[in-house]
């Protein structure tokens, strides 16, 4: 199992998977997943800084470079962060069930989105 988000979705979904009401053993193995999500950010923001100060005098080749990196993917897998998939892809299902009363808008709907499309129906296709 694994997760697979654009660099530029990283902070809504860093923000989503925060929230969720998770707790016990499933809270630390979700915490897993945050706490590399939030050293990602922070490595996305240096890596920003580093592309607009390189191309701080050609504002169309910075735009360039942004948009690229921006769209370049995140992978999040391996035995370490195999429990907090597990709970997340568990919490998402719950969240999209048929009889589930709970809305989203926004940047909740489009994480919801991206994780529902990457933990639960990349199962169910394969």
């Amino acid at each position: 199992m694994k997760l697979e988000i654009r660099n530029i979705d990283i902070p809504k979904c860093l923000n989503f998977l925060k929230e969720l009401n998770i707790t016990g053993v499933n809270s630390i193995n979700r915490t897993k997943i945050t706490r590399y999500l939030n050293e990602q950010l922070q490595e996305l923001a240096e890596n920003e800084r580093e592309i607009r100060e390189t191309a701080k005098n050609d504002m169309k080749k910075m735009n360039e470079w942004l948009k690229e990196y921006y769209n370049q993917t995140l992978t999040v897998e391996g035995a370490n962060f195999k429990e907090g998939l597990i709970v997340i892809k568990n919490q998402i299902e719950e969240m999209v069930a048929e009889d589930s009363e709970q809305k989203f808008s926004g940047d909740d709907a489009d994480a919801l989105a991206i994780l529902y499309e990457n933990l639960v129906m990349d199962k169910e296709e394969k």
